[in-house]
């Protein structure tokens, strides 16, 4: 009895355990009493259950998205910061064509559209898991998006090219440029006839709620100029599914498009762009 005591002493609230045993130890054979503490010690403890997390008032969410929202600015997340960087892209841009004597050199990716080149800052810096998608169009070589099927628009007699994707992506000679500052890659497109069909773009269009696009008409005037204009510059790249060998197929690119939309994000817009981008890179992509 004496060792079950000391053992005990060692458990929280020994004092009430040594007491209850003392009660017990004149009416309980020991062989009885070892089983019946056995039984306690061994027997499943309930699982804790994690606590609720606090509901926050409709005040407290707004408190903590302008502290956010305040805290990102102070990172540089702001919408002229973004402008800043979507010029000096544009500057790369003519660089670039000057250097390699092509006009049809672009500069795509996050870089260009001003907003998450890095998830951290907003000052021009490009982070190590990013990079500068620098594009290069074969414009001797001419992809007829199958015009005439369902889906895509009418074409003026383009012409059909069967495309054989090739060197999807070139690194070495852009990194003769800048060897050690940024990842750069090289990417050849082939230019497309025309885009395909966009529902956003047709006369009368509404959402799945019957209700019209929610976007200013300013930027819908830049689509339809880019998607519908003289001189489209829809191209495709070489892109394949996970069970097919790389390169072997190619992907239409919307690149302009969505930079017509991201080159128009106020701060806040694009603030919430930067923490999407985050949670889908940092949060879900790892957890999958």
């Amino acid at each position: 009895m004496g060792l079950m005591l000391s053992f005990f002493t060692m458990l929280p609230g020994n004092a009430s355990v040594r007491k209850l045993l003392l009660a017990a130890g004149a009416e309980i054979a020991p062989e009885a009493l070892m089983s019946f503490i056995s039984a306690i010690l061994l027997s499943p403890r309930p699982p804790r259950q994690a606590a609720a997390p606090a509901v926050r008032s409709a005040e407290e969410q707004r408190q903590f998205s302008s502290r956010l929202s305040e805290a990102m600015q102070a990172a540089g997340f702001k919408q002229a910061n973004a402008a800043v960087q979507s010029g000096a892209e544009a500057a790369l841009q003519d660089i670039l064509r000057d250097l390699m004597d092509d006009k049809d050199t672009f500069v795509f990716g996050s870089f260009a559209d001003g907003w998450g080149s890095s998830l951290e800052t907003l000052n021009g810096e490009i982070s190590p898991d990013s990079d500068i998608d620098v594009t290069c169009l074969e414009s001797d070589r001419l992809l007829c998006l199958d015009c005439g099927s369902a889906g895509w628009t009418t074409c003026s007699g383009c012409g059909r090219d069967a495309i054989r994707p090739r060197d999807p992506t070139r690194r070495s000679e852009m990194r003769n440029l800048w060897p050690t500052l940024v990842n750069i890659d090289q990417i050849l497109a082939v230019p497309c006839c025309r885009y395909f069909r966009i529902e956003l773009l047709q006369p009368g269009y509404s959402n799945r709620r019957g209700q019209p696009s929610q976007m200013s008409q300013r930027i819908l005037n830049q689509l339809n100029q880019e998607a519908l204009g003289d001189s489209p510059m829809c191209h495709a790249v070489a892109a394949s599914p996970p069970h097919k060998r790389p390169g072997s197929c190619m992907r239409v690119s919307t690149t302009l498009l969505e930079r017509a939309v991201m080159h128009s994000l106020t701060t806040v817009q694009g603030q919430f762009f930067i923490l999407v981008k985050f949670l889908i890179k940092k949060v879900i992509s790892i957890e999958m």
